[in-house]
């Protein structure tokens, strides 16, 4: 699979990028996966004769739009599967709802820095030899290992003119996991 970017990232998709490190060790760490960000480059984490996934899921915001881009073998999506206590089912559907996790916390990260996104629906596919097209945004690429697999994410951003963090509301927003009453 060939990773690449367009433009270089800017200082409002570093922020995004950040809060994306936190929230994918946390994502992991609450199916008992450890995961570090990877020391290596995202391309060296493909193989051209593996069977990959592939998932993408948008976003708008203020002024933003953009997609989250997760990308891991079959292998890897397996054993979150496993970790997650699903013992069979269908890896594209796995990996899309991983991506919806991970962009949901991202979400939960983003309103209480100012940034209040809406999410799409995910869509996910798997094969060999795929091929990602390179967004007209900016983007960021981030590869995280974690116990015998990697996981890449590219996080894409296209920012209007005008475009800037808001005010960060005043309660949390509630967190993946916690219950709400009413």
């Amino acid at each position: 699979m060939t990773l690449t970017s367009r433009n270089p990232p800017s200082a409002a998709i570093d922020i995004m990028a950040n809060h994306l490190t936190e929230v994918t060790v946390e994502l992991f760490a609450a199916y008992g996966l450890s995961v570090r960000v990877s020391t290596s480059s995202p391309s060296s984490a493909t193989a051209p004769d593996e069977q990959m996934g592939v998932a993408m899921i948008g976003y708008v915001g203020e002024r933003v739009r953009g997609a989250l881009v997760m990308i891991a073998s079959e292998t890897a999506v397996a054993r979150w599967m496993e970790a997650a206590g699903a013992s069979e089912g269908d890896l594209g559907d796995a990996l899309g709802e991983f991506s919806n996790m991970l962009l949901g916390r991202l979400k939960g990260r983003l309103l209480s820095a100012g940034l209040p996104i809406l999410l799409a629906t995910p869509t996910a596919t798997l094969g060999n030899g795929l091929r990602l097209s390179i967004p007209p945004a900016e983007s960021t690429w981030q590869s995280f290992d974690g116990p015998g697999w990697t996981v890449v994410t590219r996080l894409d951003a296209t920012f209007e003119p005008g475009f800037a963090f808001t005010a960060a509301v005043g309660e949390r927003p509630a967190e993946a996991g916690e219950g709400i009453l009413f």
